[in-house]
């Protein structure tokens, strides 16, 4: 009768559903499982429905929770991504079963050096293609087992050192702009200069004062008939005492004594002076004899010196110091050595421009010069020049310093030594100083350095220029202030003396970010691109699924990244025990993702995904399926006893 049929169909059902249910709880503590319902369905038989039958058993995928274990390869997926691994072989010819895919991350590493789960299923990864900042992960199907291996990472040598600081603009600059003047200049070829005569110095307008002084002997009584001629005039006295000629020099109205005053002098002497213009004394030799003016006979004293000028120039506020180099053991007012020269020198350009000269008052006229010509200088703009050598025994040689450790191909441990000297306000002369293990330096001489460029500042503090170079070739690499700017790079390229260290020996230093403010110079940021040999210590795999080995020499390098995969229809992947998925046509193709894209799912180390079966959920599950199996069975039974009474009528 149909009845049996259906409460038979009922006990075959649902004993599948309690296998079912018993699977999920036998498996509530595997890592990565995933539970199954049982899908039923009706069955018809004519009219009446013949019982029920099993359509399907499907797969939950459902995120099961995330334990921390402490393992490093102990990998969590927290997403709908798949890990992919499979059944290696070192053997060519052995054929090597691939495609499973898996959410149980419990892996360790294998004798070969393979990441494997317990049951030797290798963990696939992206290989990593290229090197420090520029690795790249590609995505595709085309995947590789990981590998660990334990030998000794190559060494690498540095080709680049970086560096961001804080320069002390506080510090007084070594540099210097120098101007000489050309030789035998001022008077000494019988031309004078003119009082009011100007010429402009970084931007100062210099006006020629002057000051001719004559002072003689001391003097005794005068007989009253002394005469003196000054500038072509002349005084004459019937005193007999020294002021009487002091007033009447002082008392002439001549043009030609205009600036011209006498007086007597604390010492009894007869002192005359000039502001206006040149001192010219003559008369008779007896009289000047009296006066103790004798060495002034017939002599121009001008009123314009090179020292004069350079008191002029120092009093202008033009930033600019004036001297008179003297030779010859002669006096800075001397105008008749050929060798005496006007210096300026500042530690800013010093730039000149030409003013005016007023003309001499009397004759002859020709005697008027240029004043640039007079003082031996000329028109332009000289430049601050610093030749001063970084001694490293010398700290008061340079300003600031940093060492840097850094390495040739061999991993040889070597060091970079790195100066700071302030040239000028706003620009600084960087040099270095190579020194190997055996304490050989480079340039030769250990009481040198290498100059490799030059940086500059703007008022703000801010990087304005770079100029890369030695030995006198040098490169602009870097100007902001020009239009177009200068771009090409803020690193300064120079020969470390070794061809085994960078490429054949050139080494750059890149300071981008480097600043020039008002405080004490701050080391910001250091660092350099090489690195010693080095043994394994230890890998590590973050969140984004890359795999990063450390060693002993610092270095890290990035193996891998953790290859995930995503299907559009999970419940259609085919279960191959083992925690293991099969891609079936009802999954559709496995899409290759990156860990922490979209829905892949970030990647937890040191932790794993527990089972996604609720045990309670089950046992309730399990008494509703008990109770179908029981009822099913009353249905067998009563069927059963029906056939009787019919046999017994």
């Amino acid at each position: 009768m149909s009845i049996g049929h259906s409460g038979l169909s009922g006990v075959r059902a649902a004993t599948f559903d309690l296998s079912s249910i018993g699977n999920n709880v036998a498996n509530a503590g595997t890592v990565g499982f995933k539970k199954s319902t049982t899908e039923f369905a009706d069955v018809m038989s004519g009219q009446v429905g013949g019982g029920v039958e099993v359509t399907d058993l499907r797969q939950i995928f459902k995120q099961g929770s995330v334990q921390a274990t402490g393992n490093t390869w102990d990998l969590a997926i927290s997403g709908r991504g798949f890990f992919k691994v499979s059944e290696g072989s070192d053997d060519p010819n052995v054929a090597v079963k691939d495609n499973f895919y898996t959410r149980n991350g419990a892996f360790g590493v294998d004798e070969l050096g393979y990441v494997t789960s317990s049951a030797g299923m290798r963990l696939h990864i992206y290989e990593a293609r290229g090197e420090g900042d520029n690795v790249e992960f590609p995505v595709s199907t085309n995947t590789t087992e990981i590998l660990i291996e334990q030998s000794d990472s190559e060494a690498k040598t540095t080709s680049g050192m970086t560096g961001t600081f804080n320069l002390d603009a506080r510090v007084s600059p070594r540099g210097s702009a120098y101007i000489a003047g050309s030789e035998g200049t001022g008077s000494a070829d019988g031309k004078s200069l003119a009082v009011g005569s100007q010429f402009v110095i970084n931007g100062k307008t210099v006006t020629v004062t002057g000051h001719a002084e004559a002072i003689g002997a001391t003097a005794g009584t005068l007989d009253g008939t002394e005469a003196i001629t000054l500038n072509g005039v002349t005084i004459t006295t019937s005193g007999t005492q020294l002021s009487d000629l002091v007033n009447a020099i002082n008392d002439s109205t001549d043009v030609a004594l205009d600036g011209v005053t006498a007086q007597v002098s604390g010492l009894g002497q007869l002192k005359i002076t000039a502001d206006e213009g040149d001192l010219l004394i003559a008369g008779d030799v007896d009289v000047l004899t009296r006066l103790g003016l004798q060495s002034f006979a017939s002599t121009t004293i001008p009123a314009v010196t090179l020292q004069t000028l350079a008191n002029d120039i120092n009093s202008v506020g033009a930033a600019v110091l004036a001297s008179v180099l003297v030779s010859d053991n002669d006096t800075a007012s001397d105008t008749t050595d050929d060798y005496n020269t006007l210096e300026l020198s500042a530690n800013t350009p010093i730039t000149i421009q030409s003013g005016n000269t007023q003309a001499l008052t009397g004759d002859p006229a020709d005697l008027t010069r240029d004043i640039l010509s007079w003082a031996g200088l000329s028109e332009g703009t000289q430049d601050v020049v610093f030749n001063g050598t970084v001694n490293p025994s010398q700290d008061n040689t340079y300003d600031h310093s940093v060492t840097y450790i850094v390495y040739d191909t061999l991993g040889s441990k070597q060091t970079m030594n790195t100066y700071f000297q302030k040239v000028t306000e706003g620009q600084w002369e960087v040099s270095v100083q190579r020194v190997d293990g055996l304490g050989n330096t480079y340039p030769v001489d250990e009481e040198t350095t290498l100059k490799v460029g030059t940086v500059e500042f703007d008022g703000s503090g801010a990087l304005r220029k770079m100029t890369s170079g030695q030995a006198g070739a040098s490169t602009v690499v870097y100007d902001n202030s020009t239009v177009p700017v200068v771009n090409i790079s803020t690193k300064l390229t120079f020969d470390s003396g070794n061809p085994s260290m960078g490429d054949n020996g050139m080494v750059s230093l890149d300071i981008s970010g480097t600043n020039q403010f008002a405080g004490k110079f701050r080391i910001i940021d250091l660092g350099q691109d090489g690195y010693s040999s080095g043994a394994l210590t230890g890998v590590d795999v973050d969140e984004d699924g890359i795999i990063r080995a450390s060693y002993t020499n610092g270095n890290t390098k990035e193996l891998g990244m953790i290859a995930l995969f995503e299907f559009n229809n999970p419940q259609g992947l085919r279960q191959e025990g083992g925690v293991l998925w099969k891609e079936t046509n009802d999954s559709g193709e496995a899409r290759p993702g990156e860990p922490g894209e979209s829905i892949y799912g970030r990647i937890k180390s040191q932790a794993l995904e527990s089972s996604a079966v609720d045990v309670t959920e089950e046992l309730v599950s399990l008494i509703t399926a008990q109770r179908n199996f029981q009822a099913n069975s009353k249905m067998i039974s009563a069927s059963k006893e029906m056939n009787q009474v019919v046999l017994n009528i």
